[in-house]
């Protein structure tokens, strides 16, 4: 069965990736005990300044709505506006089979 996961690039305000880099570790630990959340991963570009990429796959798409529109997340996600300089741009993938799905 396929897995809902997506890459999202954001580019962090000028000097906020490491910023933004924490708050989605804030948000990876709020799912910690969620099993539905299988795999969340934060970095920073090793080429290009400001740009963090967030990589997430969850059990379904539903799961994800579910958690990305709780009240817990809705709440994390007011500080994000002053660490991001545009809109995330989102490649969503149907994660099949990999080392640790």
């Amino acid at each position: 069965m396929a897995r809902f996961a997506q890459q999202t690039r954001l580019q962090a305000a000028e000097g906020k990736a490491v910023a933004l880099v924490d708050k989605f570790v804030e948000a990876a630990d709020m799912q910690r005990s969620n099993p539905a959340c299988e795999v969340m991963l934060a970095g920073v570009s090793a080429s290009e300044a400001d740009v963090v990429y967030l990589f997430e796959i969850w059990s379904s798409e539903a799961e994800w709505e579910q958690a990305r529109t709780s009240d817990e997340i809705t709440a994390w996600s007011r500080g994000m506006p002053g660490l991001v300089a545009g809109p995330p741009q989102s490649i969503r993938l149907d994660a099949v089979a990999g080392k640790g799905i």
